[in-house]
């Protein structure tokens, strides 16, 4: 079979793919074959040389897929694993590793379903990310009307602990990284969050809390953070760290341990024994399975889960590569996924209804060969207090391109958009700023009315509301403003962008239409296949690399 290799260990250059023997289920395992992976920062560290895999575990990286049972090997019993550990039943599954591959050979007892709703790569980033969420939280003993602060709001485990924790009751805090992504971990329903980016981030947590502190931190910084992490927490709060980004050394202060009666719990899950990891998986099938469960009403109209992965980009296993160099460039948003080469067929058609996941849209097999289309949404952040019918944050969940009602205006209001973010960045987080964000405030509204809907008009003038009136805003108020109007402006200025490849994707698939209705011979050359435009690329026929670099994948 087909699998990713690391001959030695290094950067993404090092990961190839080759043929490997076919995995033989051992007593208790079943054989899986792959329709996608998820891809973790566990494989990067493996990759690096820094984390050796588990005894026993496979060499090959991937920790979490989707596939479908096709063997079993001896001594599994179909009826203790409640249905799963049947040939043929699509599930999803934790694994110790071997996920970057055709085939995988995986314990019954690490089986999970796989939601009929969501596509392969959505259903193969949920198994690591929610069981590091619901264990961790477990293992904080956090409960329901507690905070909880959610460092890395914007990763992977981030994106699921948000949506989890909220779900079960707790009020969020969450971190992220630059004012758009804090707006799209607000519309996953944190009741706060904070630009790790900016200064004053102790500050800023307490100020959400009314100065008393969180309950519990979910890590995944480590060292780094270990001194912020204990400032903010209340009298009695616990951090748990389940990551090492930031460093495994740092220096632990007993005496505030001791004055404020704080604890401090370390949590792995993939070296855990067999028997601990199964346990989990039960109580995750059991508690957080039913909430992935589409639900009219829950989370909108449009029937959204109540929990919903955050799918940034698909990619060939062939470009595993490409997606450990997109990981570590800080633009993904949620989770990443592989797809080997067999299970390319297109997704389930859905509306493009979601704020904050970015879908991936695989054409047929003579198309392109992967394109990432990020939804095409903006993340219009609601006015305080404004929730939906769930008690969430209301946030705008509409289509960006129904929302321009002429196509042709698209380009220039795009553009528009992007010269008054930047100018939106520029502006001093003070007092006399008021008036002048007031200003470009007027101004988007009066360049803005005739390209776009009312309601987008409604939705900008709401999210200015503490630039008017007399009472000059705090630095506080003014940065939680300023963050959430670059925040609105970048989701519709990505959305516009998203319009405007999804026009390029529509024009290129005809074009290939009709030139395979043409004789042999006739007809110009055009993109080949694996071939991906994103916006600014150079058309086919002129300089520039037509296969997507790292970056490119949109």
């Amino acid at each position: 079979m087909r699998a990713v290799v690391v001959p030695e260990p290094g950067g993404p250059e090092t990961l190839v793919v080759g043929e490997v023997p076919d995995p033989v289920p051992g007593p208790g395992e079943v054989l899986l074959e792959v329709a996608a992976a998820g891809i973790n920062n566990a494989d990067v560290l493996q990759r690096q040389g820094r984390y050796a895999p588990p005894p026993g575990a496979p060499a090959t990286l991937g920790l979490e897929v989707a596939g479908t049972v096709r063997a079993l090997g001896p001594d599994v019993d179909p009826a203790a694993s409640d249905g799963l550990a049947v040939v043929g039943t699509r599930v999803t599954a934790l694994l110790g590793g071997g996920g970057y591959a055709e085939r995988v050979a995986v314990p019954a007892a690490l089986l999970l379903p796989w939601p009929e709703h969501l596509t392969a790569p959505e259903a193969a980033v949920l198994p690591e990310a929610l069981a590091t969420a619901w264990s961790n939280l477990r293992a904080a003993r956090a409960t329901p009307g507690e905070t909880v602060l959610v460092r890395g709001g914007s990763g992977g485990v981030g994106t699921l602990a948000v949506q989890l924790a909220v779900a079960l009751g707790m009020r969020v805090v969450a971190t992220a990284g630059g004012p758009e992504r804090c707006a799209r971990v607000a519309a996953l329903g944190a009741h706060a969050v904070v630009d790790h980016r900016a200064p004053g981030l102790v500050g800023a947590v307490l100020a959400a809390t009314d100065g008393r502190g969180v309950d519990v931190v979910l890590d995944v910084v480590g060292a780094a953070a270990l001194a912020d992490n204990l400032a903010v927490l209340a009298p009695d709060g616990r951090l748990v760290v389940l990551g090492l980004q930031g460093g495994a050394r740092a220096e632990l202060d007993l005496g505030t341990l001791l004055a404020r009666r704080l604890s401090v719990h370390g949590t792995t899950l993939r070296s855990r024994p067999l028997s601990q990891r199964a346990a989990i998986l039960a109580e995750l099938r059991a508690q957080v399975w039913p909430l992935l469960t589409p639900a009219a009403g829950r989370g909108g109209d449009d029937g959204r889960a109540s929990l919903h992965p955050c799918l940034h980009a698909a990619l060939p296993l062939d470009a595993a590569a490409d997606a450990h160099r997109l990981l570590a460039s800080g633009q993904v948003f949620g989770s990443l996924a592989l797809v080997p080469e067999d299970h390319r067929a297109p997704p389930p058609a859905r509306a493009q209804t979601g704020t904050v996941t970015d879908e991936t849209s695989t054409p047929p097999a003579d198309g392109p060969r992967v394109v990432v289309l990020p939804h095409a949404t903006a993340p219009g952040l609601p006015p305080a207090g404004d929730t939906g019918a769930d008690g969430g944050p209301a946030a705008r969940r509409e289509d960006v391109g129904s929302m321009v009602e002429q196509p042709a205006k698209v380009m220039r209001i795009g553009t528009m958009v992007k010269q008054l973010l930047d100018e939106v960045r520029a502006a001093p987080l003070d007092a006399a700023a008021r008036a002048r964000l007031a200003e470009i405030h007027e101004r988007s509204l009066d360049e803005l009315r005739d390209g776009l809907s009312d309601e987008l008009v409604e939705e900008l003038q709401r999210i200015t509301l503490p630039f008017v009136g007399d009472d000059a805003p705090s630095d506080a108020e003014l940065r939680i403003a300023q963050a959430q109007l670059v925040g609105w402006l970048e989701g519709l200025f990505h959305g516009l962008q998203t319009a405007i490849v999804a026009q390029q994707v529509a024009a290129q698939q005809q074009l290939a239409q009709m030139r395979r209705a043409l004789p042999p011979g006739v007809g110009p050359q055009g993109p080949q296949r694996g071939t991906v435009l994103p916006v600014g690329s150079p058309p086919a026929g002129e300089a520039g690399d037509e296969r997507p670099g790292p970056g490119q994948y949109l």
